[in-house]
């Protein structure tokens, strides 16, 4: 029983780093790149890890106590992630159409941000001035297709 619970304690710690690293990652990617984020993770991940253990075993104790603790935390993951800012263009600018798909530029409000993305709302493809500069024409194409294959599957 006792290495059960390290199984689980140890299965969750991966889970909880795997989530913390993906989210950090995802905003490094999306502000192209800050000694702040990489700050951020190192602060983070040890404060993460030592409430993790702290909480854990009294809370796996009670089975109706762990459900609740489940539930909070995956409400309070959920919430987070809906909380992360996201990434606004300053103007846009039609650049063509590819497959009956408006292609748009997106000029960053500030810095440089390097991205393209599939607005299922919109039904547009979008790239970022930064991206769309640094890129040659058939590596612009393969990125507009590989949105545009977001736009099939509706993702």
């Amino acid at each position: 029983m006792q290495s059960f619970r390290f199984l689980l304690q140890a299965l969750a710690i991966s889970l909880l780093l795997s989530i913390s690293v993906s989210a950090v990652y995802y905003e490094y990617l999306k502000r192209g790149g800050s000694w702040r984020i990489a700050s951020q993770l190192s602060i983070l991940i040890p404060i993460l890890i030592s409430l993790f253990i702290v909480f854990y075993t009294p809370v796996t104790s009670n089975p109706v106590v762990t459900v609740l603790f489940y539930f909070v935390s995956s409400f309070v993951l959920l919430l987070f992630v809906g909380k992360l800012p996201r990434f606004k263009c300053k103007t846009e600018e039609e650049l063509d159409y590819l497959e009956n798909i408006p292609i748009f530029i997106c000029h960053e409000k500030k810095g440089k941000v390097y991205n393209a993305w599939y607005d299922p709302k919109k039904g547009t493809v979008n790239i970022t001035k930064s991206l769309f500069d640094i890129l040659s024409e058939e590596e612009r194409e393969a990125v507009f297709y590989h949105e545009i294959g977001h736009s099939k599957t509706k993702f």
